[in-house]
């Protein structure tokens, strides 16, 4: 009776052995699709960010360049009024035209203004609503926190952490990213 309880056992060991054998090696293939799964969905979002960015920032370009135009012609305007009336070497008729090409200039730079305004904003909110709604900055931080694999918590944290509970996650995350944000920063001006 005693060899067959220890049969049984050493039988119920051994599936016991097997079975965390196969967890172990099929839990490692998760967490690797789960972590490649994670970094994708950190490029995509970076991608997003990064190509509605260039957009708004292609708009705010072509409204600087009127703008500079405008200083330009502006600036022609005042030296042409300089020379008719201080050098006397400018006539009437040129100051008409620099004075008319500064007014152009400057109804162009305030057409593009306006019409950048008006599309800039919503892509801004759009913008924000994607990094909001997104989480894209707690996404950030927390691949920053996983690329340097260097946790500054308690045991029971970092148990927490490992065991893939977002919330957690993000709590400790939360919780140190003042601190890391503090060491970068000033890790820059250094």
């Amino acid at each position: 009776a005693k060899a067959h309880v220890l049969g049984l056992y050493h039988e119920t060991a051994g599936k016991g052995k097997r079975v965390q054998r196969w967890l172990k090696h099929h839990l490692t293939k998760k967490l690797s699709v789960m972590t490649e799964f994670q970094e994708a969905r950190v490029g995509q979002a970076l991608e997003t960010f990064d190509s509605m960015w260039w957009g708004i920032r292609r708009k705010l370009d072509g409204y600087l360049e009127a703008a500079g135009e405008h200083t330009q012609a502006t600036r022609r305007a005042v030296e042409a009024l300089r020379g008719y009336t201080s050098q006397c070497r400018v006539s009437f008729d040129q100051l008409q035209a620099a004075y008319a090409a500064s007014a152009r200039a400057e109804r162009n730079a305030h057409d593009v203004l306006k019409k950048t305004w008006s599309e800039v904003t919503f892509q801004v909110g759009l913008l924000a609503s994607r990094v909001v709604d997104g989480g894209l900055l707690d996404q950030l931080a927390l691949a920053d926190v996983q690329a340097a694999q260097v946790i500054d918590a308690g045991q029971q944290e970092i148990d927490a952490f490992c065991a893939s509970d977002g919330a957690a996650a993000l709590k400790h995350m939360r919780a140190h990213l003042h601190k890391v944000i503090i060491g970068v920063t000033s890790g820059a001006f250094r």
